[in-house]
């Protein structure tokens, strides 16, 4: 009976102590890739055994660490075809930007985050990809690194673009979840394989203020607010259109597995303000806009307009101007007493401006302003007129009806051309020299040319002040009333005249004037004249 009694409790402390060598076997060798993970065992404690013993020894007091059971995603990264290492690197900055979202209290990415090194991921791969089966290699991994997922990311590069290949377990599961994907995209592929094994979509909750605004995500059309949705990870374009108000957008980074909301307000639409009043100052909201005629964005709802001009009554409303539409304000103001005078003045000087060419129908009463008067003898070279005998100078009247023709500006004329018949009102009696006689009796008959003789004007309702000036050639002779004999003159003088031109109906003007001249080449003294005339602007 003593044997068996020693024999069982040598048996119970053998057994205890492969339960604590196994229990304190190294980390690295329990996570090794090729070893299963170990699995508790529970000792057997005899009734007779020394109290104590076995509370040492039991798995059940050594719990496991908490990081085991954190809820961790271990990310591991390699290339397909060799040579292609930097690409590793690229996938972990696209894991992080994609997927991750910058998380580092649950995602793990790159074989740094290995305790056993980067080389230790290698029979994970292996296993993930088919080269060998082994799921209690993924475990083991798992529970070295304190995950509880490994995803698995192959990715290579040839001509047709990005290949990627992705493996997924889940520490307790007996299954390893793989995809492939290639696009001419590395994010496109990269995502679009992880997506189909990896629990990573992100909640988007989209309100607006006000409510019903159509919801685009990317471009696409998916829905009105409110709106709670799933979306990829990553960077997604939101877009949010109402009508009559303005489209918000927006670019937000999506984190895996995260919830993101959204609520703006939305604007409304601007509208647009058109205002036309001829001559007007058109102040909007009390701020001036413009004259005349202004168009300006506006915000929609009411909105004053005020119309004022010196001598006219002003003008004031108020106007709804809708979202994203035109509104019009199209008045004329209405003038004072006073500035109905000035408006039709006004009027009437644009009007006169506004006429470039004139023509006009002349009558001059001219008379000499000295009693020197010369002509030769057409026959006889030796015989002369010299000196007016009778009337005197002021009584020597001349009369004259000539045509001219010209052009105006606004304040600046030119007189092209001007020509005229003159003829003496009686005979006139003059000093006759080497004849047979001392005096000679004859009418002065002749015609004037006027060339190039620029004018200044102004306008004051409908009449225009003038003043021109310029050189006149004159050609004539001296008839006698019973008699064969003639004599010729030819006079060339500076001329000044002033004008008080009046129109009556569109271009249709009376006109007159006093001028002078005075002579240059010629022997005659000068003359002063009196004119009148009716012509038409055109």
């Amino acid at each position: 009976m003593g044997k068996p009694r020693d024999l069982s409790m040598f048996a119970s402390v053998l057994t205890a102590l492969l339960v604590a060598s196994a229990a304190l076997a190294p980390a690295e060798e329990a996570s090794s890739p090729t070893e299963v993970a170990p699995v508790p065992v529970e000792a057997v404690v005899p009734e007779d055994a020394a109290p104590g013993a076995a509370a040492s020894l039991s798995s059940e007091a050594v719990p496991p660490p908490a990081e085991a059971v954190t809820e961790k995603t271990l990310w591991l990264v390699r290339s397909t075809y060799p040579g292609q290492e930097l690409l590793v690197p690229r996938v972990e900055e696209a894991i992080a930007r994609l997927v991750v979202g910058g998380d580092g209290q649950r995602e793990l990415v790159g074989s740094q985050a290995l305790p056993a090194g980067p080389k230790s991921g290698d029979a994970a791969f292996a296993c993930a990809f088919g080269e060998r089966g082994c799921v209690e290699t993924m475990g083991s991994l798992a529970e070295g690194a304190g995950a509880s997922r490994i995803v698995l990311v192959e990715v290579g590069q040839d001509w047709a673009g990005y290949r990627c290949r992705i493996a997924s377990f889940h520490a307790g599961s007996t299954e390893i979840a793989t995809a492939e994907l290639e696009s001419v995209s590395l994010d496109k592929a990269l995502v679009g394989a992880i997506l189909r094994v990896v629990p990573v979509a992100a909640t988007l909750d989209l309100r607006s203020d006000p409510s019903g605004a159509a919801v685009l995500v990317d471009g696409e059309k998916v829905g009105v607010t409110p709106l709670s949705m799933q979306v990829f990870p990553g960077e997604r374009t939101v877009r949010l259109e109402l009508a009559t108000y303005e489209a918000y957008e927006t670019r937000q980074t999506v984190s895996a597995n995260s919830r993101v909301a959204l609520a703006p307000t939305l604007a409304m639409l601007p509208g647009r303000l058109r205002v036309v009043s001829a001559g007007a100052t058109i102040l909007v909201d009390d701020v001036e806009a413009g004259t005349d005629e202004v168009e300006v964005g506006a915000a929609a709802g009411r909105h004053s307009v005020r119309l004022v001009r010196d001598d006219f009554v002003p003008y004031e409303t108020r106007v709804e101007v809708k979202p994203g539409e035109l509104a019009r304000v199209d008045h004329a103001l209405e003038p004072t007493s006073w500035g109905s005078v000035t408006q039709a003045m006004s009027a009437a000087q644009e009007d006169i401006y506004s006429r470039r060419v004139y023509l006009t129908v002349v009558y001059d009463n001219a008379r000499l302003t000295g009693g020197r008067f010369a002509a030769q003898s057409v026959h006889a070279l030796q015989t002369k007129l010299d000196g007016l005998q009778s009337p005197s100078p002021s009584g020597a009247y001349v009369h004259s009806l000539g045509l001219e023709f010209g052009a105006a500006w606004r304040y600046f004329g030119m007189l092209w051309i001007g020509g005229s018949y003159f003829q003496s009102a009686n005979p006139w009696t003059m000093t006759l020299t080497n004849g047979d006689a001392d005096s000679f009796d004859g009418t002065v008959m002749g015609g004037t040319l006027r060339l190039l003789q620029p004018q200044l004007r102004v306008a004051i309702w409908r009449v225009v002040l003038g003043v021109r000036g310029g050189v006149l050639g004159r050609l004539g002779e001296v008839k006698g009333a019973h008699e064969d004999t003639y004599f010729a003159f030819v006079d060339f003088a500076g001329e000044l005249q002033g004008s008080l031109r009046v129109h009556l109906v569109e271009g249709l003007y009376l006109e007159g004037g006093y001028g002078r001249t005075w002579t240059i080449v010629g022997s005659i003294d000068g003359t002063q004249e009196l004119r009148g005339g009716v012509g038409y602007a055109f």
